[in-house]
């Protein structure tokens, strides 16, 4: 039993070693190992390997201006290069003088709809409103 766990672990190792030398970082090693982050790094920190940071973007300026003024969002771009953030892109935007437009996510008062009353009615002189429940944290009625 020892000497099968012993082989799985040399097999572990020279996996892992491949992997590293391939110039992988620790995610990338982890996912294609099928263990955890912290599983790669204890294996780094027993065998005193000094893990590769995330790979360094490999677009120039050039091709996130182009990509921009086709139609690609900023945070799709900076999804397609490892180490690229959306700040970054936008700096190297306002950088080239890009105008850049509004941001996609709309705030949460923008997403809601306008509340419509489902009827509004008098009662003793005064306006009631009814509104659908589950707005204006779920009243049912305001007195106008």
């Amino acid at each position: 039993m020892a000497a099968k766990s012993a082989d799985q672990a040399k097999h572990n190792h020279e996996r892992r070693m491949k992997l590293f030398k391939q110039g992988l970082n620790a995610k990338e090693i982890a996912q294609r190992c099928g263990v955890g982050v912290s599983a790669i790094r204890e294996w780094a920190k027993v065998n005193s390997i000094d893990l590769h940071k995330r790979r360094p973007a490999t677009i120039t300026d050039e091709q996130i201006v182009k990509s921009y003024k086709e139609g690609v969002g900023m945070y799709a771009i900076a999804e397609s290069y490892a180490g690229l953030s959306a700040k970054a892109v936008r700096k190297v935007l306002v950088k080239n003088n890009i105008a850049i437009t509004a941001n996609p996510f709309k705030t949460r008062s923008e997403k809601a709809a306008p509340m419509k009353p489902l009827r509004t009615y008098e009662d003793d002189g005064q306006i009631i409103t009814v509104y659908p429940h589950g707005y204006a944290r779920g009243a049912k009625e305001f007195y106008l």
